[in-house]
């Protein structure tokens, strides 16, 4: 354990986090000493957090809520920008190599347990006093939650532990991983501090293949740079270099997996697959060594930064531990562009508009698909206005609807509890390819027009009595209407269609009204009953969102049915 290192840490905390922590519920008959241990847990709790997001502490040191009743959690944040749920457990210790108890971890993860299913009457008046955010959090469907586990200390945690929370996570997460956690000890905290303090401007070597140059109206060079220097970079100066841009690396965003298994598996085709970098910079030199040629140039960057690529860089360093000898074989497409005459707002407009351009995507290539100009034409006879072209509008005056209504609608109809799942999970799966499964169930020639529109006008009546019923329910009712809207809308369809006939001729869906709310709330009932039974424990958000649970609860309703 570094004295030093800890006696800095402290200081930090002292100076800069101190002030803005509520210590209002410790009393007048705490000692100094216990209540400058407290200040230095409830500071550390928040602090960790900061060293993961971009946000003054200030902003994170109202939602600091250790004390009586915290349930054994110490802080809670939701980052809006990134969607993420930051649940911290932190322990200071000046001396010593402990880490954090088993028993605090047990309480830890029973507590996570409580607030995923709103129960606020676990907690202290401080969560009460904020529990509108944690429900807007918890019932956002693309909320990721990251547990955070730090200590003063320099001790890795014990591996027991470690199965606990790994025991917890497997629990919670099945196949969908929406809930992950990070230990920060004492030489992460001491080595962000180090990072946060050091104001001085980024200063690198950049090293780019097959280069070229633009010399007006603003200065820039572009060309080959490999994933080894990037990695080498990232290391150096993590969050810092990210500074000017949208948002840092999420580190556990879908794209930057699949960024991942890129490299790890096919680093030769990383070039073409990825959109590549952009950097900012002060000024720019190349360097007279390297030569006149475009093979190979070398360049002084001043004051450097990224503007878009964060979740290509931070996905290359991440892969370059796993196997470093792959980052070698990886080259990114690179764009530096220098501020040196540039207007003031230059670099705040070349940001959004770097991180907002539309690229193709398999969304696009529906447009392949005879299918889909064929549902069009057909409906456009009936006067009914279908557009599955992105940037394809229609008037608020027309009756239609968009292609991502219309494949989620399906979805909740062929049958298939595995397509409402992975709807749930990640809509854009279903058209990843458009020449097979699952698209082709929901698209092919046997869906006919007429049915289409049906069904979605079904799932619009259900949509409305849903939303009905959510501004009508209060926590874990709530988070049961949003996160199982999916599962809800297919037991209701599947009950509505045994019952009619949507395939030959178009329904006058007023009709419908009665069945469909009577059909909805025996689905509601069943449903929960079953959840409550099976799954009591669960985060709702991802219990929709895995296959084999969401299989399991449909059995069981089907069961009762028999």
């Amino acid at each position: 354990m570094s004295i030093i290192h800890i006696n800095q840490i402290k200081s930090y905390l002292e100076n800069n986090v101190f002030d803005k922590i509520d210590i209002t519920d410790l009393g007048e008959n705490l000692s100094p000493e216990d209540k400058k241990k407290q200040l230095l847990t409830r500071s550390l709790s928040a602090y960790c957090i900061q060293c993961l997001v971009d946000e003054p502490i200030e902003k994170i040191t109202k939602y600091v809520i250790d004390g009586s009743m915290d349930n054994g959690i110490d802080c809670i944040f939701y980052s809006d920008t990134s969607n993420i749920l930051y649940i911290s457990q932190a322990k200071w210790h000046d001396s010593g190599n402990k880490t954090i108890d088993k028993g605090e971890i047990q309480k830890f993860i029973k507590g996570i347990k409580d607030l995923l299913n709103s129960r606020y009457d676990k907690f202290n008046e401080k969560l009460q006093s904020f529990k509108k955010t944690i429900d807007a959090a918890l019932q956002h469907p693309n909320t990721n939650i990251k547990l955070l586990i730090s200590y003063s200390t320099t001790n890795d945690l014990p591996e027991e532990l470690h199965e606990d929370i790994q025991d917890f996570l497997i629990e919670m997460n099945d196949t969908s991983e929406v809930i992950s956690y990070e230990v920060l000890n004492q030489s992460f905290l001491h080595r962000s501090i180090v990072r946060g303090t050091d104001t001085s401007p980024i200063n690198e070597e950049l090293i780019l293949e097959n280069w070229g140059y633009i010399s007006e109206p603003y200065e820039a060079y572009y060309g080959i740079i490999n994933a080894s220097i990037l990695s080498r970079i990232y290391e150096k100066y993590e969050r810092k270099l990210f500074v000017p841009n949208i948002r840092s690396f999420l580190t556990d965003s879908e794209i930057n997996t699949s960024i991942e298994e890129t490299i790890n598996s096919n680093p030769e085709s990383f070039f073409y697959f990825n959109n590549g970098i952009t950097f900012t910079t002060e000024s720019i030199t190349k360097k007279l060594t390297s030569g006149t040629n475009r093979n190979t140039g070398i360049f002084d960057c001043i004051n450097l930064s990224i503007i878009n690529g964060a979740q290509t860089v931070g996905s290359i360093a991440r892969a370059g531990k796993k196997d470093p000898r792959n980052l070698d074989n990886t080259n990114v497409l690179v764009k530096i562009i220098s501020l040196k005459d540039a207007k003031d707002d230059f670099q705040s407009k070349v940001t959004k508009a770097a991180n907002t351009q539309n690229t193709v995507g398999s969304r696009d290539f529906i447009t392949q698909d005879p299918e889909q100009e064929r549902l069009k034409l057909e409906l456009q006879i009936e006067g009914i206005y279908y557009s599955y072209k992105r940037g394809d509008l229609f008037s608020s005056e027309s009756i239609g609807f968009d292609f991502e209504e219309a494949i989620s609608t399906l979805s909740n109809y062929k049958g298939d509890i595995k397509l409402v799942t992975q709807a749930k999970r990640e809509l854009g799966v279903l058209w990843k390819d458009v020449t097979k499964a699952p698209y082709k169930i929901l698209f092919n020639p046997t869906l006919s027009s007429i049915e289409l529109w049906n069904i979605v006008q079904i799932q619009r009546k259900i949509d409305k009595l849903l939303e009905e019923k959510r501004n009508d329910a209060v926590e874990k009712n709530a988070l049961f209407l949003i996160h199982g809207n999916k599962f809800l809308s297919f037991l209701t369809i599947e009950n509505i269609i045994s019952e009619n006939n949507i395939k030959k001729e178009f329904i006058d869906i007023e009709t419908l009204n009665e069945k469909i709310m009577i059909s909805l709330d025996d689905s509601i009932s069943r449903l929960y009953i079953s959840v409550e039974k099976i799954y009591p424990d669960d985060y709702l958000g991802n219990l929709f969102k895995t296959v084999s649970k969401c299989q399991t609860l449909y059995e069981d309703i089907n069961e009762k049915n028999l």
